[in-house]
């Protein structure tokens, strides 16, 4: 969520390290691969008492190579992470408190 103008955003991204996007390796945004699609759709965009608050969705079965599916009849980790971006809007590394 920018806060400046209040607009939220969520990217569809696959992880090979920890490291920002280079080359292709690190935290990309799907869509910089010639088979990747970016399926994360923002349905609603909140700050409220300083708590930021988003809400998406994508499709249950993987639309690309670098997504799985979710499951609906069992327990599945989900990775997410909030922080800061650089230059590119690109993900940079951020502090332990600021993912789950």
């Amino acid at each position: 969520l920018d806060r400046a103008t209040g607009k939220g955003f969520v990217h569809d991204h696959f992880i090979t390290g920890k490291g920002q996007c280079s080359g292709g390796k690190g935290v990309c945004q799907d869509t910089l691969s010639t088979r990747g699609v970016n399926n994360i759709r923002l349905l609603n965009a909140a700050l409220v008492n300083d708590y930021v608050m988003l809400t998406y969705q994508r499709p249950l079965k993987a639309q690309d190579e670098q997504d799985k599916a979710i499951i609906t009849n069992g327990t599945q980790a989900v990775i997410w992470a909030v922080g800061s971006l650089n230059a590119n809007n690109e993900p940079t590394y951020h502090k332990l408190r600021n993912k789950g």
